[in-house]
């Protein structure tokens, strides 16, 4: 989950061991969704603002590639024109999805190579009922999240592979996500899966109906021998957005989208 209006796939704490030894990671550098990656570098307008846990995931992130890249360095050599350069490529060996009434619901991959660079496979498209949320909840918040994370190929351009989410969650998956990055990286190969549920309403003409009540995440990694490596999962129920005041007269110049009983 490798990307809201203000989108890190990635838009989800690691320590790699060294190849001879398994590799997995420590919950002590797990980071980022293509997305929240986006938000921290600033590459667009939307991502202006800045704030210290986009800080911290993207830090962590560039640990996880440097460490994965001392890993692989061997290995790649060879194949590198330039030794100071990892070549960033996802080998996409299987995919496939499924959607409920055009929302995505579930995603599935299997992937090798290596991760592809920061903010890769942003979102581009917005989720199925993403006009319908804006009516009714603040936005500033609202992420379009991955199931299938850009800096392992999850496409941005596709409604299937994008649901609304709030920073908090889109954050949390990202952790998760970092931990399947690590072991591509290393050289293993990676299957995951996202499962999204959507349980706030059964009425289509409510903006909740578009909008996820749990997510569920799994990965599994295997080496060449199909020897498992790590696995990891990441399921979390999504809360939803702030609502927006609805006494609020945008065309007043006075009216400052306070609600008045509450201040």
């Amino acid at each position: 989950m490798y990307e809201s209006e203000h989108d890190i796939n990635a838009n989800k704490s690691t320590s790699v061991q060294s190849s001879s030894e398994k590799s997995s990671v420590t919950a002590t550098a797990r980071v980022g969704d293509g997305e929240l990656e986006n938000r921290a570098q600033g590459k667009q307008d939307e991502f202006v603002s800045e704030t210290p846990r986009v800080r911290r995931l993207t830090a962590f992130q560039r640990m996880v590639d440097a460490s994965s890249k001392v890993q692989r360095t061997a290995q790649l050599m060879s194949l590198q024109t330039n030794s100071d350069v990892v070549q960033r490529v996802i080998n996409v060996i299987h995919s496939d999805h499924n959607e409920s009434d055009d929302r995505a619901s579930y995603v599935e991959a299997e992937v090798s190579g290596y991760t592809l660079p920061l903010g890769s496979n942003s979102p581009t498209v917005d989720p199925t009922g993403w006009d319908e949320i804006a009516e009714k909840y603040e936005m500033d918040d609202v992420y379009r999240m991955h199931l299938w994370n850009g800096r392992l190929g999850g496409p941005g351009d596709e409604t299937w592979n994008l649901t609304p989410g709030v920073e908090e969650a889109n954050t949390d998956m990202a952790l998760e996500e970092v931990n399947a990055q690590a072991q591509v990286n290393a050289g293993n190969t990676v299957s995951l899966d996202t499962s999204v549920t959507y349980g706030y309403s059964d009425d289509d003409t409510d903006p909740d109906y578009y909008y996820p009540s749990h997510i569920l995440f799994n990965w599994v990694s295997l080496d060449d021998d199909g020897d498992l490596m790590d696995e990891g999962t990441w399921d979390e129920d999504i809360p939803l957005p702030t609502e927006k005041d609805p006494d609020w007269d945008p065309d007043d110049p006075d009216d400052l989208g306070m609600d008045e009983e509450e201040y």
